[in-house]
């Protein structure tokens, strides 16, 4: 099946839904209609049609259950991106539900009548009677009130990075799931993320030196006395792990998936639980790996996420859109192409809870009709509460406020819905008052890359140490006049090594956050433009670049560089504001993803994954470890759930 390469692109699919069939119901609501899905024994029937489309043929294949649709995909086709998704989006979901009341979408009109044709065709080969389905009103054309009732083992709640790991891991196994999506699109904020995985990679960061400074700040992790037994079992390993490196006489970067660890928990100062912490980072690579046979392309230099503190950041070069989209597609695409359901503005609201266990989840579609779905499992996968304002500031107890002029990079949907579900239903909430602003000065290119970087304020002058946690970078730009500052890089950065592909984004425009991006031909144009004495800006460069060569030291105490700054026009500037990026409190869990209520006593049935659990990063998440840690714990839980680990 053809990949989608643009940003917020729609699901293919929807699956296992009955056909819509009126019964009799309570006497105070007698027109109350219900869907209900029960499980079977039946051999399924698997049907494949094929009708000419606008780029060709396309090929559906549909899976009949007992006379009731279980899902329906579209295996080949050649239609344009940005068209056909239109016609998938308008078609598909209606005949899940059981209608055939569907008309050609304007602007896809072919593809829209090549996929009516094709599965109608599988429809009637099946047994189907397409006639009655005909009969059957659209319940996407007109707002439709009636209540939907589910079964399934597995539910989902969220289709980020978390959960579609969960749901692919699932489906791969033929277990039963349903994934719940309140926005109108996939993805969450996995898709809009800065483009950055954290993990050792020996074959790529052979090729990066080890420099001075990593050495340094090596050795200083080494020194450091063990908080604990984890701790003290990784440095014993990376001691053993280093002493080979140097007896082997190497000079190529050092990293091991134990020297990830010591800095993980270092960088979130000792608060966060080990054992997640090593749940996934043990497994990083199993991901990158992962994602490179789903078909993602990866840039080959390994480079350093802002806030990271190592250079481990993997970025993917955007051959399934950009941005999030390579972290995210592949496992949607996956799902889908193996019949998962996956069902947009369902949003789940209460958790179903009996006998102490959760059994299921209610909620409401974006229509306003009420839905049920009872399940063995429910996975809590929503995110943090980012955009919850109230919710921020009622949490917090680091930042001076939190209130609503301080905007944040999460989607509207992160409103920390699912973890107060998980509270209601008897679960424990821990590091909640941690949460974390980006810099806002996020460096250059995909990954927000912090090598080739120089932060300054509205004076001109160098303030912090680049290279350093992204709660201290936040805090130290939240404190320069205005509340904002800049970082710079230069043609030699921006065209020679990425490509020049971003520079068609400094166009000037200050948004509403008060964000922007400068390109100018001199540094004296530059000073003019974002209004800094041009003496102090060409000073600090100046030592920023001694400092770069060796020949001084960073008063900051910068360990990441790479190259000088200003030996090549034309001079590219960031002007950024603090934002909030990143919640690490949510749900207690254990090493199984197990939701614990304050008693650190299992909630049978509950389970939570990704930025809604707590007790993975401490105080402070290091940049580039939310992707790894999301896609890592999600898949380890679908295995989980489907006996396959």
């Amino acid at each position: 099946m053809q990949k989608f390469k643009k940003l917020f692109l729609f699901i293919l699919i929807f699956g296992l839904v009955c056909f819509m069939t009126a019964c009799d119901t309570a006497e105070d609501d007698p027109v109350l209609e219900h869907i209900e899905g029960e499980y079977n024994e039946d051999a399924p029937i698997v049907v494949t049609a094929t009708a000419e489309a606008y780029g060709g043929p396309l090929t559906v294949e549909i899976t009949v259950i007992s006379g009731e649709i279980h899902s329906i995909s579209v295996t080949d086709h050649n239609e344009t991106s940005g068209f056909y998704q239109s016609a998938f989006e308008a078609i598909i979901p209606p005949i899940l539900y059981g209608s055939l009341d569907v008309d050609a979408v304007s602007g896809a009109t072919l593809t829209s009548n090549a996929l009516i044709e094709a599965i109608t065709a599988a429809l009637i080969e099946a047994g189907i009677d397409v006639d009655a389905m005909r009969r059957v009103a659209n319940p996407f054309g007109e707002a439709d009130l009636t209540a939907i009732y589910k079964n399934t083992e597995v539910v989902v709640i969220g289709s980020g990075g978390a959960g579609m790991s969960v749901a692919m891991e699932l489906q791969q196994e033929g277990i039963e799931v349903i994934v719940l999506e309140q926005m109108s699109f996939t993805g969450g904020n996995t898709r809009v993320a800065g483009s950055a995985l954290n993990s050792i990679n020996p074959d790529l960061q052979r090729y990066t030196e080890m420099g001075s400074t990593e050495m340094e700040f090596l050795l200083y992790l080494l020194s450091l006395d063990p908080v604990d037994d984890y701790m003290s079992r990784w440095l014993e390993n990376v001691e053993e792990e280093f002493e080979a490196y140097l007896e082997a006489g190497y000079t190529h970067l050092f990293d091991s998936i134990y020297l990830h660890m010591i800095q993980t928990y270092y960088g979130g100062d000792f608060l966060a639980n080990p054992a997640l912490i090593e749940s996934f980072i043990r497994e990083s690579l199993d991901t990158v790996n992962l994602l490179n046979d789903l078909g993602v392309d990866w840039d080959p230099n390994i480079r350093s996420a802002v806030g990271s503190t190592w250079i481990r950041s993997h970025r993917p070069t955007g051959n399934f859109g950009g941005a999030g989209n390579d972290f995210i597609q592949p496992l949607i695409d996956i799902y889908l192409e193996l019949g998962g359901i996956l069902l947009t503005e369902h949003r789940a609201m209460e958790l179903i809870v009996e006998n102490d266990a959760v059994v299921g989840v209610t909620g409401e579609t974006s229509a306003g009709a009420p839905f049920t779905i009872h399940a063995d499992s429910v996975v809590i996968a929503t995110g943090g509460f980012g955009y919850n304002v109230e919710m921020r500031e009622y949490f917090n107890e680091f930042w001076p406020t939190l209130a609503a002029h301080i905007p944040t990079s999460n989607l509207p949907v992160s409103t920390g819905e699912g973890i107060m579900m998980a509270r209601d239903a008897g679960a424990n909430l821990i590091d909640m008052e941690w949460i974390q602003l980006l810099p806002g000065i996020n460096g250059f290119g995909a990954g927000g890359d912090i090598m080739n970087a120089m932060f300054f304020n509205t004076d001109g002058e160098r303030f912090v140490r680049e290279d350093g946690r992204r709660d201290d970078l936040a805090y130290a730009v939240l404190s320069q006049p205005g509340g904002f500052a800049f970082a710079i890089s230069d043609g030699a950065f921006i065209d020679d090594v990425l490509g020049g592909e971003i520079r068609a984004t400094f166009t000037g425009e200050i948004n509403s956050w008060g964000a922007a991006r400068f390109m100018a031909e001199t540094l004296e144009e530059l000073a003019e433009i974002l209004e800094v004495p041009y003496e102090n800006l060409v000073e600090s460069l100046a030592e920023f670049n001694e400092i770069v060569a060796g020949e001084k030291a960073c008063p900051f105490g910068r360990q990441l560089f790479e190259l000088p700054i200003g030996l090549q026009a034309p001079f590219f500037v960031l002007r950024g504001v603090p934002v909030v990026h990143y919640t690490m409190g949510g749900i207690e869990v254990n090493t199984s993803f197990q939701a614990l209520n304050p008693q650190g006593e299992i909630i049978e049935g509950l389970f939570a994954v990704g930025e809604a659990i707590g007790g993975v990063h401490g105080t402070n998440r290091l940049g580039g470890n939310a992707i790894t840690e999301v896609l890592t714990h999600g898949r380890i839980l679908g295995q989980n759930l489907s006996g396959t680990r």
